[in-house]
């Protein structure tokens, strides 16, 4: 199943943007969620609200005693307090390794790409429309696009479902599926998930 989906916009973090925003249906109905970080990028506080908004809630995709988050070792994601989090919201994780996310990370395989090129679409006609007479706002354009977009049928549940095997996350045990893995090429050096690392070790990467 799909989680909503968290929009990062530019600006001050609880200001009048992210106040506005805040506002929209589609947000109070949980549908989409936002917030707002100086250069729109998601850095640790983002990371740390994007689990608290999102994750750690009793959404029917996770079922709270078992449940397992994979996500690859950007620095916003190595924060000190992410073993303590995950075992207080009964949930666990794995860090897929450096230079195997785009073979691993589902997102990364089914899931990104459509999402982008259906908004570009969005964007076009949106252009074409108003004849460049018109930029779109944050408010009515972009979180009205992404909702649409994201609950669509363009990212199937079983798209996502695809997205989990081709990582090599979900496989049968007797290799039956095997073949649905992105295998490395040759040269690659293959590990497809750690182990949850210690504190010391996340804190020094």
């Amino acid at each position: 199943m799909k989680a909503p989906p968290m929009l990062v916009f530019k600006g001050v973090p609880k200001n009048h943007l992210e106040n506005k925003l805040s506002k929209i249906k589609v947000v109070l109905e949980n549908k989409i969620f936002v917030t707002c970080q100086h250069n729109a990028w998601v850095n640790s506080n983002v990371f740390i609200k994007w689990l608290n908004t999102i994750w750690f809630r009793t959404y029917p995709f996770r079922q709270i005693n078992d449940s397992i988050l994979y996500f690859d070792k950007a620095p916003s994601h190595m924060i000190k307090e992410l073993d303590t989090l995950f075992q207080n919201n009964n949930s666990e994780f794995r860090l897929i390794p450096p230079g195997l996310t785009s073979l691993c990370q589902p997102l990364d395989l089914c899931i990104n790409k459509p999402s982008k090129d259906a908004l570009r679409a969005k964007y076009r006609e949106f252009c074409v429309t108003w004849k460049n007479t018109k930029k779109p706002t944050p408010d009515r354009a972009y979180n009205n696009w992404v909702y649409k977009i994201w609950w669509s049928n363009i990212i199937s549940e079983e798209t996502i479902k695809t997205s989990f095997k081709k990582g090599g996350i979900i496989l049968n045990l007797d290799s039956s599926e095997d073949y649905k893995f992105m295998w490395p090429k040759q040269q690659d050096f293959l590990i497809l998930v750690e182990d949850i690392p210690n504190k010391k070790e996340a804190n020094n990467d």
